[in-house]
């Protein structure tokens, strides 16, 4: 057998061992915990633990007392097979988080992981009723109040596109 034909019979095996979704998927394995942060008055941090297709997010608040109140949301993660260049020139991946609830169910984001740490993407808000391309739409319970009093509530959508920046503020440290 020649060399051309040997080159030829070799390179679709390996192609086949090594799919771009397993080295993106992989890259995010594992478990990544950001710094403490103020939200409401309350200090929380948040969990994310990816295993192949399947994520979990942890949600702790600390209030003023020292007393914890978790939250916990399962889902499906995907890898997309295209990344993103960024406006600073960092390439990311795009991911999408499918939760498994009803409301709000889908967020597209993008994930960038350098020297053990994960940056998510800032938040992108179009102007855009219908959301669509590469966008999704949240949905959201405000109050409404007439001179001080409860009067009703309301459901609010909004639209979000992919980000295109990286939070670097912002990061997760792994964990494992």
């Amino acid at each position: 057998m020649n060399l051309s034909k040997t080159i030829f019979l070799v390179i679709p095996l390996l192609l086949l061992g090594c799919t771009p979704e397993d080295d993106e998927s992989s890259v995010l394995e594992g478990t990544w915990q950001s710094e403490e942060f103020p939200s409401n008055g309350q200090l929380s941090d948040i969990i994310y633990n990816f295993r192949g297709s399947n994520f979990n997010e942890l949600i702790s608040n600390k209030n003023s007392e020292g007393e914890y109140t978790l939250t916990e949301n399962t889902g499906n993660l995907e890898v997309l097979d295209k990344t993103i260049t960024t406006e600073t020139g960092l390439t990311a991946y795009q991911i999408n988080l499918t939760y498994d609830r009803e409301k709000n169910p889908l967020v597209k984001q993008i994930a960038f992981v350098s020297n053990n740490e994960l940056f998510l993407g800032n938040t992108n808000i179009i102007d855009d009723e219908e959301c669509l391309g590469d966008s999704y739409k949240t949905v959201t319970t405000e109050i409404e109040i007439v001179n001080g009093q409860v009067t009703g509530f309301k459901e609010v959508s909004t639209c979000y596109l992919r980000p295109t920046t990286i939070n670097l503020s912002f990061p997760y440290a792994k964990k494992s």
